[in-house]
């Protein structure tokens, strides 16, 4: 007999965030297991292992009650010799055309291009080979970033080291050059550079990673990522229902301590030189000077509050169209005036105040699998905004914007001295005291307070668009909503509740007037 199982939150974005959430909503008493299991993931029916999948509703259960269910894996060793850090069949991202086309979408992933890239990295054997691939789109229209189809392969031979569920990510055919760099480019690296032995953060491996730049005379940038799907007993939880298992935290705030050690106030080079850096950009940008850097940062909050306003107004011209974002209303209103001759310390505090660590930078509950099979119990996806900030980002990421707002107000401050702990005795190595030496608790536990407002400001990046959207009566606003634009506004509204209250609870308002400003009080406030 066959049963049907959901998974939960399939969600594999890339760089920003785009919204796209393709959970399927479903009630876990509901799974029955029998001798063969059918996953059901957006009408793709997958063959899974009955007793994975029967385990995952399990955890799933206990985590409601705060439990794990599960004992998680060590840690492995970091790598940190070059000639080990390079995955088999390592090529670099260097944008050249090369034999093997670079896919612009499902239509390339045939079974001939499957079996000549997985041999390249030496997924396959050369009398093993990829016979059929089956492809189903994952959230269509319900993003803008990239087009994600799951792949399902059938393979001539044993390949053991070759997963036969993947996930293939294309950049989106509406991006400029540069949207694609800024999205892809990160994540490309991410995969492709290191394994994961070397990058810190326990990720799916990615049997392949291309890129191919804009040519003159025709031809437009692209990337393609085929990534491992994460299946059961893996899990993960929905942004608008949050996260309030201390367990659960617990291993998050260790896995993101051993991240953050191991680049700790690493220079923007190596394996590293393709992340942004606050002061002067780089990575898949030239470099710039800070003045130029800090300008962008500050007309992105500028317009992005001004944009923000327009959300929820009740002027004349949005009568009766929705109104988004409405949990900040207060918060802009009180913290607006205070802003304008605070806005550079603000950013500065926000984005490059040291000591500086390579960061996740969006680090929500849907880029965040738990499971028995990861080191440490948990494997991280989406790795668009990788970019050397200071650590606290992902800290109040998480916690802020993915914890009830009772349990959070109970359990966030031994969860940040969990973190705490584990970076600088677990994972800090050797050298941990002169290491650490500038960054005493009281520092952490000020970062994790300040850093709550980094979701409010990724918030502003986007919100032209939202603005723009409300003016038209379309997305989010629209008359009729679609099924993702529903899920778009469950889940912001949920989050969005839940950081505007830790801002409030912590004070952020009055922290900011205590910062000394940093223009003339004869200026003209501009914005």
């Amino acid at each position: 007999m066959t049963s049907v199982v959901h998974i939960d939150a399939v969600k594999l974005s890339s760089g920003r965030d785009t919204g796209r959430d393709t959970d399927r909503d479903t009630d876990d008493d509901d799974v029955g297991i029998d001798e063969e299991t059918t996953v059901h993931v957006k009408a793709t029916l997958l063959t899974r292992n009955a007793d994975d999948t029967q385990r995952a509703a399990t955890l799933k259960k206990l985590a409601k009650v705060g439990q794990l269910g599960f004992e998680p894996l060590p840690f492995p060793e970091h790598t940190t010799s070059p000639e080990e850090m390079r995955p088999q069949g390592y090529k670099p991202l260097d944008g050249k055309r090369s034999a093997l086309i670079v896919p612009t979408g499902k239509e390339d992933l045939t079974p001939a291009f499957c079996t000549a890239a997985f041999r390249a990295r030496g997924l396959l054997a050369d009398t093993e080979s990829v016979t059929a691939v089956s492809l189903t789109q994952l959230g269509a229209g319900e993003g803008e970033a990239s087009d994600n189809f799951l792949m399902a392969l059938q393979v001539d031979g044993v390949a053991p080291k070759l997963a036969r569920s993947l996930v293939a990510k294309f950049t989106s055919a509406k991006m400029s050059s540069i949207e694609k760099a800024y999205n892809f480019s990160p994540e490309a690296h991410f995969y492709n550079d290191m394994v994961i032995e070397a990058c810190g953060l326990i990720r799916p491996n990615a049997p392949y990673v291309g890129y191919v730049a804009a040519q003159f005379g025709g031809g437009t940038s692209r990337y393609c990522i085929i990534q491992e799907f994460c299946a059961a007993p893996a899990v993960l939880f929905k942004r608008y229902e949050g996260l309030g298992s201390v367990a659960h935290m617990r291993l998050v705030m260790r896995a993101l301590a051993r991240f953050h050690a191991r680049w700790w106030n690493h220079p923007q080079e190596g394996v590293l030189k393709c992340y942004v850096h606050p002061e002067h950009l780089g990575g898949p940008f030239v470099r710039a000077p800070r003045v130029l850097t800090q300008t962008a940062q500050l007309l992105a909050w500028k317009f992005g509050l001004k944009a923000l306003t327009h959300c929820f107004s009740d002027e004349p011209q949005y009568a009766g169209v929705p109104k988004f974002a409405t949990e900040y209303a207060d918060f802009v209103a009180t913290i607006r005036p205070l802003a304008r001759r605070r806005r550079r310390g603000i950013l500065k505090e926000l984005a490059a105040k040291k000591p500086l660590s390579l960061v996740h930078g969006d680090a929500h509950l849907e880029n965040i699998f738990f499971g028995p099979n990861y080191p440490g119990g948990v494997a991280f996806i989406d790795f668009g905004l990788v970019s050397f900030a200071p650590p606290m980002v992902d800290v109040a990421t998480i916690i802020g914007g993915g914890m009830p707002t009772d349990a959070r107000r109970t359990h966030e401050e031994a969860l940040v001295r969990e973190y705490y702990s584990a970076l600088t005795t677990e994972f800090g190595g050797s050298d941990a005291e002169a290491k650490f030496k500038t960054f005493p608790w009281e520092a952490c536990w000020q970062g994790y307070t300040f850093q709550l407002i980094r979701p409010f400001f990724n918030l502003l990046l986007l919100a032209s668009k939202f603005k723009k959207d409300r003016d038209t009566r379309e997305g989010v606003f629209a008359e009729k909503l679609s099924e993702s634009d529903v899920k778009k506004r469950r889940w912001y509204a949920a989050q969005n509740e839940r950081l505007a209250t830790a801002l409030a609870d912590h004070k952020w308002a009055e922290m900011l007037a205590e910062m000394p400003t940093t223009s003339a009080s004869c200026c003209r406030p501009c914005d």
